[in-house]
């Protein structure tokens, strides 16, 4: 197995790293073990498995879906989302005494090397003045110094690689605890999470901006309000941290602009990304739902008419709503037909 720090299930600082069998653990062997541990409910072990996938060379962090697998997990509770929270404050807290007990022990170790390289000089200075040494002599006693300071030095090296050495918490940990509070619901908390990122020597990225833009959409408590923050979070990316929108990101802030009544925010919103080269289908099937729970129809047929002109599949469910919208309503509806 791998060095899974603070994991309970397999016991701290344990570290193979696939090396038994002779070849290194793939994003997909990662990402298994990262589901196993969620649902066995050892979310410390999968979010160490996690901050390893991040730092393992050559994977980058691992598939697409891999924060989604963590999230859902942590979203099947409060309490889960929030103690993994806690869980990567203690992690982050380890790794930096961990680093600053090796700072301090590289410091302690140089000073020796200082220390004993003055004496060796002092000493040869001592013996210059004494025997009146000639530049032969002197030069025999510099050379034998240096071995002796690098002497010193070589027994600090196996120390400070007695204990392994714990993983940095990454955004993507976090990311992966922002997009739980986001399945949740949870707007003030995904942004409490998101506001510590500073505490972790952290910045944002893509991903970290695609929760809080789904918080805003999945939070329907205040749906105009949430429209926006959804629409400064869009701004925020580019101005202050220079991250460009992608298609995660204008899905999530294209709902939560129509759910507060923003349709024409929202349409605009569409046509920029499609404009950028995104296949924005799913999120215009996604709001012919919102436009069916208004019961707006004709919206909800618009859109989906969009996508069938498209020609990307449309799912039978929207079209059973369809189905079932227009054989309720009083005399009105399109009589519009869609192939599934």
């Amino acid at each position: 197995m791998w060095n899974l720090a603070f994991s309970p299930r397999l016991g701290k600082g344990h570290h193979n790293h696939g090396g038994g069998f002779g070849y290194a653990p793939t994003a997909d062997a990662y990402a298994a073990m990262i589901q196993c541990f969620g649902v066995a409910k050892d979310d410390a072990s999968m979010l160490a498995a996690l901050l390893e996938l991040c730092a393992a060379p050559g994977l980058d962090g691992g598939p697409e879906g891999i924060v989604d697998v963590a999230a859902k997990h942590l979203s099947l509770s409060i309490g889960r989302a929030d103690d993994a929270f806690f869980v990567l404050q203690k992690m982050h807290a380890a790794h930096q005494q961990q680093v600053a007990a090796a700072a301090a022990q590289a410091e302690a170790q140089q000073q020796q090397i200082r220390q004993e390289a003055e004496e060796v000089a002092v000493g040869r200075d001592a013996n210059n003045a004494e025997a009146d040494a000639d530049d032969a002599s002197s030069s025999h006693d510099g050379a034998t110094a240096a071995p002796e300071a690098e002497v010193a030095a070589e027994p600090s090296t196996s120390a400070s690689s007695s204990a392994p050495p714990l993983r940095a918490v990454h955004v993507t940990a976090l990311n992966a605890v922002i997009r739980a509070c986001a399945l949740q619901g949870s707007l003030e908390r995904a942004f409490a999470t998101f506001d510590s990122l500073s505490d972790f020597g952290l910045e944002p990225n893509e991903r970290t901006f695609a929760g809080l833009l789904q918080a805003c959409a999945n939070s329907s408590s205040k749906g105009n309000q949430n429209a926006g923050v959804a629409a400064a979070l869009l701004e925020e990316m580019k101005s202050r941290y220079d991250l460009e929108p992608g298609p995660a990101e204008y899905h999530w802030a294209t709902l939560a602009l129509a759910q507060g009544g923003h349709w024409k925010e929202a349409e605009d919103l569409i046509e920029r990304a499609s404009y950028r080269g995104f296949a924005m289908s799913v999120t215009r099937l996604q709001l012919a739902h919102v436009k069916l729970n208004l019961r707006d129809i004709g919206g909800a047929e618009a859109l989906v008419k969009e996508v069938h002109e498209s020609g990307a599949r449309l799912p039978a469910p929207l079209l059973n709503r369809l189905k079932v919208a227009r054989e309720n309503s009083a005399g009105s509806g399109s009589s519009t037909k869609f192939q599934k």
